[in-house]
């Protein structure tokens, strides 16, 4: 019999589900931006065993919004997913924050492939079968020792920049680093545990973008139709946008360029890292 994880604190006590609907259109092009600041969530119970544990958590997907660091005004809603174990001391309990490199990668390749409570059911290292897919619970999820948290950057999943910011202000080596940043700094200082129309991830792919990747060939399928199911049926997070999961537009006008603590601006040769990737790429 598998044991439970519990302090006392309300665990097994049913709690309701909160489900939202988010009209919101989340344009992804370079210029794109919002005018809507808000922050809300939908919020769903569940129960993850792993090792042997029972362990109930909740389940937050919703958005937070990070201030630019300057001005202090709203700078982007960033999207993110939150598996948070039920009746644990916030104080003490480890949060572990999930996302892709950049450029233009959302994180719903690790929520749904890596220490998530759940994920895809798979044959990899080969190719997954025709569908119909499945998940499946995850026994290699660290629910059962941390907090986990699905960032997804500017311009991917449904964040986006606030006017008069743009989306392009967010896609570049430091830019990216520092809106990531102050999600965590948000999240934290967040609680991120917030209370909180056909959807999917966009089916528009760039023949000069990333997608041509040979693993993004094996799993991407899969991936797309089981996110779509996953966050709208378990999740209970539905939207009238489009998920953007990778975003090609985001490459094309990634700034490359770092400046160092001594001032120096380092700027890779665009002809090298093009051919240093499976991009096909206009040599500017």
């Amino acid at each position: 019999m598998a044991k439970m994880i519990n302090d006392g604190l309300g665990i097994g006590q049913p709690q309701p589900d909160q489900p939202f609907l988010d009209t919101t259109a989340y344009g992804s092009g370079p210029d794109d931006g919002l005018s809507d600041a808000t922050e809300n969530a939908a919020i769903t119970h569940h129960v993850a065993i792993v090792n042997g544990i029972s362990i109930p958590y909740t389940a937050t997907a919703g958005h937070l919004v990070t201030v630019d660091p300057s001005s202090s005004k709203p700078a982007a809603k960033f999207f993110y997913v939150a598996f948070t174990a039920d009746g644990m001391d916030a104080t003490t309990r480890p949060v572990t924050f999930f996302y892709n490199g950049g450029p233009g990668s959302s994180s719903v390749f690790l929520l749904l492939g890596s220490f998530a409570p759940r994920r895809i059911r798979t044959s990899m290292p080969g190719f997954t079968p025709p569908p119909p897919y499945a998940m499946e619970d995850n026994p290699d999820s660290l629910i059962d020792r941390s907090d986990l948290v699905y960032i997804n950057p500017v311009g991917t999943g449904y964040s986006a920049a606030i006017a008069p910011f743009k989306n392009r202000d967010f896609w570049g080596v430091d830019q990216d680093a520092v809106s990531i940043k102050q999600f965590i700094k948000r999240y934290l200082a967040y609680d991120g545990r917030v209370t909180g129309i056909d959807t999917g991830i966009a089916a528009i792919v760039s023949p000069d973008g990333g997608m041509n990747d040979p693993t993004m060939v094996a799993v991407g399928g899969v991936y797309t139709t089981m996110w779509n199911s996953y966050l709208n049926n378990d999740l209970k997070f539905t939207a009238t946008s489009n998920f953007v999961d990778l975003n090609d537009q985001a490459f094309q006008f990634w700034d490359f360029s770092h400046t160092d603590p001594t001032g120096a601006v380092q700027k890779p040769d665009r002809q090298a890292l093009c051919r240093s990737t499976t991009l096909r790429c206009a040599v500017i």
